[in-house]
């Protein structure tokens, strides 16, 4: 199966996980996932705006449509998660619908630091390449200091036009948060086979 390598780095030798996608009965396993992934930032945000959060995140695990779940596992253990839609518009704020999308990536704190979230992520990208989307977008809360960190190492740029708030997000009234649009375009990284390098292994 090919590995994709993105921003000129290879691709890991040893995976740190198997990733696939998600069976629609382990909802509450990712659920419980997503929340112990966020908790850290319970203390950077007001109690409304982290209340309003973890609610939506709750939403996004009950229901599927429009969407699929990746979930990392090793000896039978899911470490880490991520929804992708296969277009972005379904999330919302007039994202094109030649576009995929990512949102909630998370990883299970006793694991990071292995690799998680770049598989994770490259999953998603590589599943978007092969439907033929144009491009592969997500939102980052500045809080997400080392989500930020990931995604701009991986050629993920910033596309301020997409930009919300986390009143758009949330529904929460009074406490505003920027939140950052990114994307990574697959179509030009594809045709100069960089940052894409498809390996076969």
């Amino acid at each position: 199966m090919p590995r994709l390598a993105i921003a000129n780095r290879t691709a890991l030798a040893q995976p740190a996980a198997i990733v696939r996608s998600a069976a629609h009965d382990e909802y509450a396993v990712i659920a419980h996932l997503l929340l112990r992934a966020n908790l850290e930032y319970r203390t950077g945000v007001s109690p409304a705006i982290f209340g309003a959060y973890v609610r939506a995140l709750q939403t996004l695990t009950q229901s599927w449509a429009n969407k699929d779940f990746l979930v990392a596992e090793l000896d039978g253990k899911l470490l880490g998660a991520v929804a992708f839609y296969r277009e972005a518009s379904a999330i919302g704020f007039n994202l094109p619908h030649e576009w995929a999308g990512l949102r909630a990536l998370a990883v299970d704190p006793a694991a990071r630091g292995r690799g998680i979230g770049r598989q994770l992520t490259e999953a998603c990208a590589l599943r978007a390449w092969r439907i033929g989307r144009a491009a592969i977008c997500l939102h980052n809360a500045p809080f997400q200091k080392a989500a930020l960190k990931l995604h701009l190492s991986m050629g993920f740029a910033r596309c301020p036009r997409y930009d919300i708030d986390a009143s758009d997000l949330l529904g929460t009234i009074g406490d505003r948060i920027p939140i950052e649009a990114f994307c990574l375009d697959l179509r030009s990284a594809a045709a100069r086979s960089s940052p894409f390098d498809l390996e076969h292994g």
